[in-house]
């Protein structure tokens, strides 16, 4: 059984221009997956895989440089999953999967 965190690095997440996952969660550490990240500019944001009911079945923090960013990578990875994206408690956006 795969991880959450793998199911959306496979589905793209760590191949954002501009984002980052975290490698510890302990320590807040991040692997810069693509680009140069300035780590005074970088926001955390949650992406939560959402289940047929409605429900998030799964999630994964990232940092990105920016909402745009963020934006854009959890939109291309909705295409396979839905998808919801937020920072701290507030909820950005929500993408359909359009498979």
């Amino acid at each position: 059984m795969t991880s959450n965190l793998d199911t959306l690095r496979s589905a793209g997440l760590r191949r954002n221009p501009g984002c980052a996952l975290p490698v510890n969660a302990q320590t807040g550490a991040a692997l810069v997956t693509s680009g140069r990240l300035e780590a005074a500019s970088m926001e955390r944001y949650t992406a939560y895989l959402v289940g047929p009911d409605g429900h998030a079945v799964g999630f994964v923090e990232f940092i990105c440089s920016d909402e745009g960013a963020a934006k854009e990578r959890v939109r291309q990875v909705a295409n396979d999953y839905a998808i919801e994206l937020w920072q701290s408690d507030r909820k950005i956006v929500a993408y359909e999967a359009q498979r």
